[in-house]
């Protein structure tokens, strides 16, 4: 069964390539996958948008308030986190504490 990756980051794919081939063999499984390797895509993606646009945001009224993003910053890492347990990836899962980000070992 082939399964459209291209829009995938560049890590995501190698992850993807690593596990697929011998790890999640069944068409449910690697879906649920690839949901993972996006939602991994899509912290980085808010995380470069956060750099930019800084962690406190004005409002129009001119008041400062937490930047939004960080409600989906802490969406993904839930769905990564959701999923890899779901998938069994429990003893792949590391948790930098510099970065303070979740990632999966292998």
């Amino acid at each position: 069964m082939h399964q459209n990756i291209d829009h995938l980051s560049e890590t995501s794919r190698e992850l993807f390539n690593q596990y697929v081939p011998t790890i999640f063999k069944a068409p449910g499984k690697v879906k649920m996958f690839i949901v993972l390797l996006e939602s991994l895509d899509f912290r980085e993606t808010i995380k470069a948008e956060i750099e930019v646009t800084g962690l406190l945001v004005t409002t129009p009224s001119g008041i400062k308030r937490s930047n939004p993003l960080l409600t989906d910053l802490q969406k993904a890492e839930s769905t990564f986190v959701k999923l890899a347990s779901q998938l069994k990836l429990s003893g792949e899962i590391e948790f930098d504490m510099m970065s303070q980000e979740y990632y999966l070992s292998r």
